[in-house]
This record gives structure tokens, sequence and C-alpha cells, in this order.
């Protein structure tokens, strides 16, 4: 037991390596690449670009998020009857289905605006339904490669996908002019040939043994299928309620105080937060399916040990990030943002590098309410959380403009910790005494 243990943590660590580097990279790739943004783009424009892809992260996660969470949890289960290629048919027909729906509701929505109000282009809102489409792909390629711990594939695609995103970006809005037009047809363009390059074929160690695939086993891919079915409707609202959290205040700060503002507070944001999520995505790509494995296997000891480990490094590299950020600020923002961006950069950073750290410890213990099938209380969680989020960012606004929203984050983020923790772990004492 000793041997398969040491086993199991030095495959851990080798895993870790890979996605650290493949997730480091692409940070450094995306904080370079909005550096060059923001001097082709004015604020204005740079924040409207923010707000069009924060509402494509909404799409995306309301679509796809919570099933790509059941496959992650069921995979598992799915390998155990060697129908990971159903797994990933599944999910590919469930996705495509929802993009056709969500292409004709926003079809209609794009006439009326494109007629009446004249918000965005058609040329915007085609590019805009074209970009979630890619987004499922996307989903499904990631959730496959991580959930059968094929971490190089994952990390080399999660790199390919900033690089893609960023060259992509700057090339199209170099050639055709800065626009929302050119920067969305840019990520657009550079995501889509990343994919085409990955292909349609289901990675390696997809497989559905017919030699020994029975009436029996397809039964019970049924029933996995239903069970993620139920696992992720409790979740359809999570995406909403999350996106609320995190990105609700840019567009409160837009309506109130001016898209400039917004674009000045959104690429502030992308550089406090963009090192934390770089933390969170390794270990919860490193810990989260040896999680659930040892909890499908009932194996409470060694799932405890697991969720003890990754909290801990994830304090530890969240909270050093948060104090080279609060003490280089100055020659981070100089670096790293356009000089009409600096002067309320400086003072936001580090507000909003500490409020991450506190949402990467919520995030992580949130895990093992997933790993129980807890995900309506996950939900409610998430709800208190977005109730906080828009009364945090409306008082903040209306004390000290942007500076107000950025002070407010870690407040937020600190109540939705405690709750969390409170309640993950009453369930689990509760459900193993």
């Amino acid at each position: 037991m000793k041997f398969i243990a040491c086993h199991e943590g030095i495959q851990l660590f080798k895993d870790g390596i890979w996605i650290s580097g493949g997730h480091a990279l692409a940070a450094i790739t995306t904080l370079v690449g909005v550096r060059f943004i923001t001097e082709l783009a004015e604020p204005s424009v740079f924040g409207v670009f923010a707000l069009v892809n924060g509402v494509l992260v909404l799409l995306q996660g309301v679509l796809f998020q919570p099933m790509a969470q059941a496959a992650l949890r069921f995979y598992p289960d799915f390998h155990i009857l060697n129908g990971t290629s159903e797994l990933r048919k599944h999910l590919t027909s469930v996705f495509f289905n929802r993009w056709v729906g969500c292409t004709a509701a926003l079809g209609v929505i794009a006439l009326i605006d494109v007629s009446l109000f004249k918000y965005l282009s058609l040329q915007a809102w085609l590019i805009f339904i074209l970009a979630i489409g890619l987004e499922s792909w996307k989903v499904i390629e990631i959730v496959m490669r991580n959930a059968a711990s094929r971490q190089i594939a994952y990390a080399s695609l999660y790199l390919a996908d900033s690089i893609g995103r960023t060259a992509g970006t700057i090339v199209v809005a170099w050639l055709l002019g800065t626009s929302l037009e050119s920067l969305l047809l840019g990520q657009t363009v550079g995501l889509f040939i990343v994919l085409s390059c990955v292909g349609m074929s289901a990675p390696s160690g997809e497989s559905n043994k017919c030699a020994i695939w029975k009436a029996s086993s397809n039964y019970e891919i049924d029933l996995l299928k239903q069970s993620m079915k139920r696992f992720a409707t409790p979740l359809l609202w999570g995406p909403i309620v999350g996106w609320i959290s995190s990105l609700s205040d840019r567009y409160i700060i837009g309506a109130m105080i001016g898209l400039g503002q917004a674009g000045i507070y959104s690429s502030t944001y992308s550089f406090g937060s963009r090192p934390m999520l770089m933390i969170g995505a390794i270990n919860e790509a490193t810990f989260r399916q040896a999680l659930y494995t040892t909890v499908s296997q009932k194996n409470m000891f060694e799932a405890r040990r697991r969720l003890i480990l990754w909290i801990t490094i994830n304090l530890f590299f969240s909270t050093a990030v948060a104090i080279g950020l609060t003490f280089l600020t100055a020659p981070i923002v100089r670096y790293l943002l356009a000089a009409e961006y600096r002067p309320i950069a400086v003072q936001i950073l580090p507000w909003i590098a500490w409020g991450y750290v506190l949402l990467l410890l919520s995030q992580t213990v949130e895990r093992l309410l997933y790993a129980q099938q807890k995900t309506k209380t996950v939900t409610i969680i998430q709800a208190l959380s977005a109730a906080l989020a828009i009364l945090g960012a409306f008082v903040g606004v209306h004390w000290a403009g942007v500076f107000g929203v950025a002070v407010a984050v870690p407040f937020c983020f600190a109540i939705q910790m405690l709750t969390t923790t409170i309640l993950a772990v009453r369930i689990w004492r509760h459900s193993h005494e």
C-alpha cells in the first residue's frame, strides 16, 4: 500500500509539473497580450471588449460548464465500464444541441438589436455566435484530457488556446484596425486554428472495448448519463451567480461611471486575478480527479489528506503572489499596462490580489461538496456570493468609484470562503458519522 501511495504521489507531482508549465506559459502569454492590446485600444474600446467577453463567459458557463463538471465527476465511473468514448459522444451531443438553441435565441436578439438599439454590429453578433460554438468544442477537448489524466495533452491545449487567442487578437487588430469587431474576430480565429490543429478525433485512452461490451454495460452507462443530468441540473444557476460574483462589478462600473473606467478596471483585474486563477487551475487539474476518485472508492482518509494538501499548496502560492503584487505594484503596472491605465491600476491591484487568495480557498473547499454530489449547496453558496458582489460593487462605486469597488472584492470573497467552509465541514462530518 505504501508503494502504491508513493507511486500515486510521484504521478501527481509529475502531472503538476506539466500542468504548471502549461498554465504559467499561458498566463505570461495572456499578460503580454493585454499589454499589447492596451497599447492598441483606448480604455473605452477595451472596456466594451471586456464586457462582451464577459457575456461570452456567462453563456459558456451556463450552456456547458454544469455538464462539464458532471463529466469530470463521473469520468472514473465511465472508465470502469470502458465507456469513456460514450461520455465524449454524450457531451458532444448535449453541447451541440445547446449551441443550436442558443444560436436561434441570439439570432432573434441580434436582429432586434441591429434594427432598434445598435449596441453591437451585425458582424460582432455573428462572430459572437461562432465563438460560443468554438467554446463548446474547446470545453470537450479540455475535459476529456484532464479527466483522463492526460496532463501533457491538457497543458498543451491550454497553452495553445492562450497563444492562439492572444496572437490572433493582436494580428487582426494590427491589420484591420482596433475595433470591437477586429478584437473579437482575432481571438475567434486564433481559437479556431488551435482547435482545427487538435482535431475532432478522440484522444487515445478513450475506448469502448467491444469484446466485453454487454447489455448490462449499456444499461449502466445509461444510468451514469442520468446521474450526470441530476448532478448538473442544480449547477445551472452556478455559472450565472458565479459570473455575477466575479464579473458584474465591471458592468456596474461601466453603467455608472463610464466604459473607460470599466476598461481600466478590467485590465487591472486581469493582472490581479490571472496569477491566482493560474494557481487554482493548476492545482485543480492536478488534485480534482484524484479527490473524486478516492471519494468514488469510499477512501475517505485519502480524500481528506489530498484535500488538505490541495488547500495548503493553494494558500502558500497564492499568498506569495499576493505579497509580490502588493510590494511590486508600481513596476508591474508600469511594464504591463499602457500609460493611461496606470494611475488607477496602482491603487486597486493589491485589493484584487488579496481577494483572490480568499476565493481560491473557497473554491478548493467547494470541490469537497462536488465530490459528495452536494451541488444544491454549491448553488446556494454561489447565490449568496452573487448578492454580496452586487451589493459590494454598488456601495463601493458610490463610496470611492473604481477604488471602492476593488476594496469590496476581498470582503465579499471572505464571506464566501467562511460560508463554504462551514457548510462543507458540517456536511462532511454528518455524512461520515
